[in-house]
């Protein structure tokens, strides 16, 4: 492997100090790696981190689970679900492996293992990885803004639902649309039009930041966000002052400057934890008349918040 090889990242779990330290030893300096002695700190990291994990390395034996069952946890983990597992077994036999298999892994390594043979393994898992990871990004992600796309709101939807209810907290999604996009388009040009949407994205990215906040390009000039774990009013005001952000928008198109006052109106509703669970698509339905509302009537946004025993409205013109 020489100096022009990406860094892949790779996360080892054994149970064992000497089995980590020569996993240090032997493919550490071509590797990201990182290395957790038990299975219950792995699945911590594994929940917590940000870090694209390319491939992950375990034993088969360890004192709290089998390698199996270890397999079998991470795979759970809807965001590894896919991620090359390969195990390391100094008592291979054909119905350990037939199990590991089943559960999901992807590869064995003998123990005492050969440096320069795992090294190889785990550089071909990793590239695949990788590879396979690009293409997904490239299937949920919309080309000109870089934002989630309209396939991305479905897998997202549910999770953040499910987290929220978790923590007790609110979960808000707002529909958004761009006020006479097409006026845009007809007196500047759709290249105006596409810094339009880009610039959208960008000051959308820059107003919410955390990894729980969302936003997607759902169609031409329409977009979604999608908040959880946060107050529904601090994100309507929130919200308020990143669109605020956006009236007057300076572009430049092929050095001339052009001033648009941009504005966008919207449908957006704050879901309460304890409110009965509803499903995704008569949710975002509602929204989606909520944003028709606010155009017919131009009150910029319309806000309801659902909350058990019954639905409450509360809608505002802003």
């Amino acid at each position: 492997m020489n100096d022009s090889t990406p860094k892949y990242t790779v996360l080892a779990i054994d149970d064992e100090v000497s089995i980590l330290s020569a996993l240090r030893r032997g493919v550490g300096r071509h590797f990201n790696l990182i290395c957790k002695n038990s299975v219950k700190d792995a699945f911590i990291y594994l929940n917590s981190t940000t870090t694209e994990i390319d491939c992950i390395i375990t034993d088969y034996r360890m004192p709290e689970m089998s390698g199996a069952e270890a397999v079998k946890l991470i795979r759970s983990i809807e965001h590894y679900a896919n991620v090359p597992i390969v195990m390391l077994t100094g008592n291979s036999s054909e119905d350990i492996e037939l199990l590991a298999f089943e559960e999901g892994v992807s590869d064995f390594v003998a123990k005492p293992f050969s440096n320069s043979l795992l090294t190889s393994r785990l550089l071909a898992h990793c590239k695949r990885c990788r590879s396979q990871r690009e293409l997904e990004s490239l299937a949920y992600h919309d080309p000109l803004t870089g934002l989630e796309n309209r396939r991305s709101v479905t897998r997202q939807f549910n999770k953040e639902m499910d987290r929220c209810r978790r923590a007790g907290q609110d979960f808000s999604i707002a529909f958004l649309d761009i006020d006479h996009f097409k006026k845009i388009n007809d007196r500047y040009g759709h290249d105006a039009g596409d810094i339009v949407l880009q610039q959208t994205a960008k000051t959308f990215r820059e107003h919410f930041q955390r990894p729980t906040d969302h936003f997607f390009r759902f169609g031409g000039e329409e977009f979604l966000l999608m908040v959880s774990e946060a107050c529904g009013s601090s994100v309507e005001k929130q919200l308020e002052v990143c669109v605020d952000s956006l009236r007057n928008l300076d572009i430049d198109l092929g050095g001339e400057k052009l001033e648009i006052d941009l504005t966008l109106s919207g449908g957006c509703i704050t879901i309460s934890a304890d409110m009965t669970p509803r499903d995704q698509e008569s949710i975002l339905k509602e929204a989606d008349t909520l944003l028709y509302q606010a155009k017919e009537t131009r009150n910029r946004r319309i806000w309801r918040r659902l909350e058990r025993p019954e639905i409450v409205f509360e809608a505002r013109a802003k």
